[in-house]
C-alpha cells in the first residue's frame, strides 16, 4: 500500500508532505489557507501535529516517515 503522506521530524516542527491526489484534497479541506509551507510539505508546530495525524487516520490515509 502507497502512503498518502510523510512525516518528517525537523526540531521544534514535523513537515507533512501530502504524496497523493486524496493527501492534497484533505489538506486543502483540513488545513488552513495560511498554513505555513516548508518546500513541498505543511510546516506544523509540535503541539499540533497529534491532533493533524489522529484526523488523517481517521480518514484511512496512512503515514510513512
Amino acid at each position: 500500500m502507497r502512503n498518502d503522506f510523510s512525516l518528517q521530524e525537523e526540531g521544534s516542527i514535523y513537515i507533512l508532505y501530502p504524496l497523493t491526489r486524496d493527501a492534497n484534497a484533505w489538506c486543502a479541506e483540513h488545513l488552513p489557507d495560511d498554513a505555513p509551507m516548508w518546500g513541498d510539505g505543511y510546516a506544523i508546530g509540535h503541539r499540533y501535529i497529534e491532533p493533524i495525524v489522529q484526523a488523517i487516520a481517521v480518514e484511512g490515509m496512512e503515514i510513512g516517515a
